[in-house]
Parts: structure tokens; C-alpha cells; sequence
């Protein structure tokens, strides 16, 4: 049985299809406002001024409390006006998804069922591909030019032009290969649900402008303009999504169809396809949902590994987007429930399972020596940038982040594309035999990863100026960095997130996690030396602490920037893993040095772990984006392997005394303890 392998093109079917029901929810949205919006305003004009009235002015958390329970109802309200946009999409494209692949057969006329033999062959076919149910197969009208897939009357059936009966047997297998390929995928149904849904969406989008006719609201010009030009974004976005998504899923059947034996044959009938007519071939071209033969006969000689950048580009505005407005429609939706404080981080998490399947799984596997994704990285990041200024909600920033003024677009792109650096490592050390159900932690793992940089981006960016000042630090990357992996209330969140990742890598190297884990050792040991040897001012006994959590940092951070360095994507794999041993080593020993002075070990040990794992969590994102840019290259052997460990000793011992040295630079003024 010949099985395919895990591809991100359902995952992208996925993410059409929740962006479109996104599209839905828009419309939804604006009808609200249409229909409802002045009741809103007035329901929240009273509820600011009664609660003003009952709730003094320093309880700021009794009064968001008050306000979210008296605005609850017009909320609930709004939310459930983008629900009904979103069913009402889903239900008109499921009923043309019926509707569509019925009307196709019946324009073909009767078909005529497929010899016996042809029949049985296509049984041993599918069963080659792994297929439980063999597909029915017909033979179309004279004038079918070629095959398709089609599902309908509950069973799948491929139709076969009457010209395949004259091919060669292994031109004919190459054609049942092809078509049998797809229903292996299990994608025949949401082709035609996401092709649907692009007919649903336009048919959805302009309910706003009928009721608006009733209601008399077509007066705000600009207003309308604004939601036609972010609605045919959104659908355009769409279409070249789904367009992508189709011409790789030919792809992936010709794959499929040669591993089975059928690759030469398929070759040779790709050769012989007429090509599109010179004066439409390039409008054909940017448009057709399918490759065209030279592109398909082209895949089968090189294979090209990746995602191209424009569609990088696409998914990730779209995940945004998804996370964006969807955190608005939330947020409403959970407003004065226990589910309130996180709504932005269930639709991260959406958002970050949706690139996971599509950017993560596009590049498996991202075997050592490969050529490094850099179209796939560069359009990461632009398109998390094009997701945050072309969103549906212009407002949805504030709800995110609270901030609004530009500072998200540079820590959402540096995060997000260290989060896919993240992927590119964990893809590269399950790039082994024995581990082909490794994709499935992969796809886990990236979605933490995608959905904790959404998270640690916006906050970072929400941070306020005066936060800084208060413990002496200038607003600045470092100084938001330290708040962020010091202080912020999420560390415990991301040290056990590095933990998660340094157990997956080692298991996904299996033996040689103990020389990579022995290289961390290695380095947090010489660090710690740096730490006590070096002679240092006397501190207060709060920046002491600072110091040796940026000791532990420093050292894991150090691996982190030496492999990645040397090795690209395999290098960022095996520092997740010898990264933290080396942070934890020096975290160890500075807890075992002053274990008598502390009135609780076990406090005193989740401070030191915690902080010095989520420092290096957030500094491994800053940097995580050069895995797609650095070729990934295979592990030193031999002594080789144990000189890298001697100079990432070497490494970490210079980036900590460089850390130390500058005492002012990574010390606060005040106790940061007063400020958790």
C-alpha cells in the first residue's frame, strides 16, 4: 500500500473555508450595525454613565466587571449576527456544493459504466493507494476531453473521456492513478465546498446594502466603498488561495499516481497535452484552477519542496485576519462569561492551528541539505503584516493588542517568523526514519508556537512606556524583552512550552540527544564559571537574582545563535533541546549554591527555571526566522561533534560576560517583585 504523505493542502482547504465563513460574519457584522447600532450605542452611552455613578474611579476591575455585565446583552446580540452571517454563507454554499456536482453530471447526459476489466483494475488501484471504497467508473459523452473526480449520490466516481480506451495499459493506469489519487487524498468534497463557497460569499456580501436600502443608510459613501474594497479583498484573497490549492492538488496526485509506478506514463501523457492558445495562454494561465501540462510535467522531474511566496503571503494575512476580527466577534460573544479573558487566545490558537496545516505541513520534511524556504519565511512575515493593516475590522488592533500605533507591525512579523523557524526545526530533527507519524506533534507543537507568538507579539506592543520607567528601564526591544521574559505574567506559560519542545526534539533524535544535551551541559557549566569568577559591583539582592537569570539566558542563547548559525533549521532543532539543558544547568547550580538562604526552595526554583526558560523562549523568536534563510545541513560526526561543544562553551562563556560586564544595561532600578 502506497500511502501519501502529510501536505498542508487540506489544511489550506481549511482556512478558505474558515475565511470565508469570516466573510459571512463581516456581513453579518455591518448588518448589525445597520439594524441594531443605535440601540448599542445608546445601551452602552448608559451603561458608561450608571456605572460611572456606582463604581468609584480606583476600582478598575469592579468597574470593567460592572460595565461587561450592564453591555452584555447588545454584545451577545452583535455576536450572534456575525454567527448568522457565517451559517447563512455556510448553508447557501452547502446547498450549491450539492447542487453543482449534479448539475455536471447531468450536462454530461447518461454515462455509460466502464468495462469489466477497466472496473477491476481500478479496484487494484485503489486498493494500491490505500483507498478502502473503490471509486465507480464511467465513461463520459464523445465530445469529454478529459477525466475528473466527482462526488455525488453518496460515492465517488471517476469519468473517463471514450478516448482512454485506445491509450496503452500503463497510460491507462497512469490516468486511474491520477484520478484515483484524489479520492485517496479526501479532499473530492472540499473541492467543491470551497469552490461554494466562493460562489456563496458575493451572494452574502451585498445583504448589508439591501437592508441598508430599507433602512436608509446608503448615504455614508466612504463607508460602503471601504466595505466593498475589504470584502473583495477578502474573496480575491480567497480565490488565489484556492486557486493555489488546486493546482497543488494536482500536484500531489501526479506525486502520488508516480510513487505507484506510474511517474514515467504520466510524462509521457503530460508531454503529448495540447497547450493553452498564444493569445489566451496568459490570462488562461493566471486564472485556471489547474496547472497546465508543462507546470505538472515539470513538478514530476524536480519536485520542488515548499510553498511559493505568494501564497506564504495569503495564508498568513488570512490567519490573521482570522485572529483579528474573530477576536472581536469573541470577545463579544464571551462577554461576562468565565470564557471573556480569553478570547483573544482561543482565536490565536485558531489562528495558529490554521497556519500550522498550511505554512507547517507545506514544508514536511525539511530534511538536512535541502534549499532553505526563503520565499516561504519572507512571505510569513509580509503576509502578518498585510493580515494587521488589511483586517476586516480596522479597530481589531485595539482588541488585540491595545495599541494601535504601528509597534505590532514589527513584533507580530519577528514573532510569527520565529515561530515558523520553530516549525523548520522540529520538521528537520523528525526528518528520520521511523517517525512518519512525527507530523502530527509537529502540526501540534507549531500551533502552540504560531499562537504564542500572536500572543507574546500584542502584549509586547501593548506594553505601556510607564511600566518601564517605574523599574528604571528606557523603553526599548531589550527593555521589553527583559519585561517580557522576566516579568510577564506568561512565563510559566512559556518556560513550559520550551520544556514541551526540547522533550519532542529529543525524542525526535532519539540517541543523539544525549551529545546534544551533553552540549548544553557543556555550556551552562561555562557559564556558571563566568558567573562566579568574574568580579562584579556589589547589588542589591534583586539585581543579583537579574543577573543570574540573564546568566542562564545567555547561555542558552548562545547555543541557540552557535547552531542555527552553523547549521541552519537542524541546528535550531538541536538548540531547542541544548538550550534549555544549558539555562537550566546554570539555573541548577545557582540554586544549589544558595539553597540554605532561601526560605523557599521550591518557590526560589520555579522563579530561576521559569525565567530563564521564557527569556530564552522569547530570545530563540527573535531570532527563530534565520532557519528559513540558513541551508539546514546534517550533524558534525565524530570528534567534530564534540569540538561544536567545546566552542558553544567557548560562546556561552563570551556572550555572558558581555552580559555581566555592563551591569547598568540588563539591571533594573526597582524590586520587580513589587510590580507582580
Amino acid at each position: 500500500m502506497i500511502r501519501r504523505p502529510p501536505s498542508g493542502t487540506r489544511g489550506r482547504y481549511l482556512l478558505i473555508i474558515v475565511v470565508l465563513l469570516l466573510g459571512g460574519a463581516f456581513a453579518g457584522y455591518v448588518t448589525h450595525l445597520l439594524v441594531f447600532g443605535a440601540d448599542w450605542a445608546g445601551v452602552t452611552s448608559a451603561c458608561l454613565s450608571s456605572v460611572a455613578e456606582l463604581v468609584p474611579g480606583e476600582a478598575v476591575a469592579e468597574r470593567q466587571q460592572a460595565l461587561s455585565a450592564c453591555r452584555a446583552s447588545v454584545e451577545h446580540r452583535l455576536a450572534l449576527c456575525c454567527v448568522a452571517g457565517s451559517l447563512l454563507t455556510l448553508a447557501v454554499a452547502a446547498l450549491l456544493a450539492w447542487l453543482l456536482p449534479r448539475r455536471l453530471l447531468r450536462r454530461l447526459g447518461t454515462l455509460r459504466p466502464a468495462s469489466e476489466a477497466l472496473r477491476a483494475r481500478a479496484a487494484e488501484i485503489a486498493d494500491q493507494l490505500g483507498v478502502r471504497r473503490a471509486p465507480a467508473v464511467s465513461v463520459g459523452p464523445w465530445d469529454l476531453r478529459e477525466p475528473f473526480t466527482v462526488r455525488a449520490n453518496g460515492t465517488n466516481q471517476i469519468v473517463l473521456p471514450p478516448g482512454v480506451r485506445r491509450l496503452p495499459a500503463a497510460h491507462l493506469d497512469a490516468v486511474l492513478r491520477h484520478e484515483t489519487a484524489h479520492v485517496a487524498a479526501g479532499d473530492v468534497t472540499l473541492v467543491w465546498l470551497t469552490r461554494s463557497l466562493l460562489w456563496a460569499l458575493p451572494l452574502i456580501l451585498p445583504v448589508p446594502l439591501v437592508v441598508a436600502a430599507f433602512t436608509g443608510g446608503l448615504g455614508d459613501v466612504p463607508f460602503w466603498l471601504e466595505y466593498a474594497g475589504r470584502g473583495a479583498l477578502l474573496w480575491a484573497a480567497g480565490y488565489l488561495l484556492a486557486r493555489g490549492v488546486m493546482r497543488d492538488r494536482e500536484h500531489e496526485a501526479d506525486a502520488h499516481a508516480a510513487l505507484a509506478g506510474s511517474g514515467p506514463a504520466l510524462t509521457a501523457l503530460l508531454g503529448a497535452a495540447p497547450a493553452f492558445a498564444p493569445l489566451r495562454a496568459r490570462l488562461r494561465r493566471l486564472l485556471a484552477m489547474h496547472p497546465s501540462p508543462v507546470r505538472r510535467a515539470a513538478f514530476l522531474d524536480e519536485r520542488p519542496p515548499g510553498i511559493p511566496a505568494v501564497i506564504a503571503v495569503i495564508a498568513a494575512a488570512l490567519a490573521v485576519s482570522v485572529w483579528t476580527f474573530g477576536a472581536t466577534i469573541a470577545l463579544s460573544g464571551f462577554l461576562a462569561t468565565p470564557l471573556e479573558p480569553y478570547s483573544q487566545l482561543l482565536t490565536g490558537l485558531l489562528a495558529g492551528a490554521l497556519l500550522a496545516v498550511t505554512w507547517g505541513l507545506a514544508l514536511w520534511p525539511q530534511s538536512p541539505g535541502a534549499r532553505p524556504p526563503r520565499a516561504a519565511m519572507a512571505g510569513l512575515a509580509v503576509g502578518v503584516g498585510v493580515g494587521l493593516v488589511l483586517t476586516l475590522d480596522p479597530n481589531a488592533m485595539f482588541v488585540v493588542s491595545g495599541s494601535g500605533d504601528g509597534r505590532e507591525l514589527v513584533y507580530l512579523p519577528l514573532g510569527m517568523a520565529g515561530a515558523g523557524g520553530c516549525t523548520l526545526a522540529l520538521t528537520a530533527a523528525a526528518a528520520r526514519p521511523g517517525l512518519s507519524r512525527q507530523w502530527l506533534v509537529t502540526a501540534v507543537l507549531s500551533a502552540a508556537a504560531f499562537a504564542g507568538a500572536l500572543w507574546i507579539g500584542s502584549v509586547m506592543a501593548a506594553v505601556p512606556s510607564p511600566v518601564f520607567a517605574a523599574i528604571g528601564l528606557p523603553d526599548g526591544l531589550i527593555s521589553r524583552l527583559w519585561t517580557a521574559g522576566f516579568l510577564g505574567t506568561w512565563r510559566n506559560v512559556l518556560a513550559g512550552g520550551a520544556a514541551v519542545f526540547a522533550v519532542a526534539i529529543a525524542v525526535s533524535l532519539g540517541r543523539r540527544a544525549v551529545p546534544v544535551a551533553a552540549t548544553g551541559l557543556l555550556a551552562g557549566l561555562s557559564a556558571l564559571a563566568v558567573r562566579w569568577l568574574t568580579p562584579l559591583s556589589t547589588v542589591e539582592p534583586h539585581q543579583a537574582a537579574e543577573r543570574d537569570w540573564c546568566t542562564a539566558a545567555a547561555a542558552g542563547f548562545a547555543l541557540v545563535l552557535l547552531l542555527l548559525g552553523l547549521r541552519g533549521a537542524a541546528g535550531l532543532g538541536d538548540a531547542l533541546l541544548a538550550g534549555p539543558v544549558a539555562a537550566l544547568t546554570v539555573a541548577a547550580g545557582v540554586l544549589l549554591r544558595y539553597l540554605p538562604d532561601f526560605e523557599d526552595p521550591l518557590f526560589s526554583a520555579s522563579i530561576y527555571t521559569s525565567r530563564a526558560l521564557s527569556m530564552l523562549a522569547l530570545l530563540t523568536l527573535t531570532v527563530g526566522a534565520a532557519a528559513g534563510l540558513i541551508p539546514s545541513r546534517p550533524p558534525a560526526p565524530g570528534r567534530r561533534a564534540w569540538l561544536i561543544a567545546v566552542l558553544g562553551a567557548a560562546v556561552a562563556a563570551a556572550l555572558t560576560l558581555a552580559v555581566l560586564l555592563p551591569d547598568g544595561l540588563f539591571l533594573s532600578a526597582a524590586d520587580p517583585q513589587a510590580l507582580l
